[in-house]
């Protein structure tokens, strides 16, 4: 995050910490599955306002996360949809490089280039599902959609944001 993003986060959860705030006027599209965003809007059980301690801590989490991939060594599928508005590509990056290299063989990266942040819900959720399923059958073999040799490429290519 920018430095006036983490400050303003900052003096908002240590000045009003309960006050709600939404993600409303950010005009982002977490999924292309707008039948399923509605129906999530619809839902009484699910959060419209979110407390800013709640997303100061969420923020640490994701932090602590990004500084934890250095330690992934147990096998791991991580899959990434290109068109995610929420999680941006330069940290996503950024975790990925961090993972170590001697747990490269344990790891797969899938990267889905109509993807979005609900990669499991999208309008193309079934296509992840089957990667998921294949992986989990087994780990060895390339996944059936090809998602990970896009990462291949994806992460061999120059930033470009």
């Amino acid at each position: 995050m920018p430095w006036y993003q983490r400050f303003a986060l900052w003096l908002g959860a240590h000045t009003i910490p309960s006050a709600e705030i939404t993600g409303q006027s950010l005009r982002i599209k977490p999924s292309d599955n707008i039948e399923m965003l509605r129906a999530l809007g619809r839902d009484p059980l699910v959060l419209k306002a979110t407390r800013i301690d709640a997303v100061w801590g969420l923020v640490d989490l994701m932090d602590a996360a990004l500084d934890g991939a250095k330690g992934l060594t147990e096998p791991a599928l991580i899959l990434y949809g290109e068109k995610d508005e929420i999680i941006p590509r330069r940290p996503t990056r950024a975790m990925l490089k961090r993972l170590p290299e001697a747990a490269r063989a344990t790891r797969r990266v899938a990267i889905y280039p109509e993807g979005y942040h609900m990669l499991l819900r999208d309008m193309g959720s079934e296509t992840a599902w089957k990667d998921i399923l294949g992986w989990m059958a087994d780990r060895e073999k390339p996944l059936p959609s090809g998602a990970d040799q896009v990462a291949r490429s994806w992460l061999a290519a120059p930033a470009d944001d």
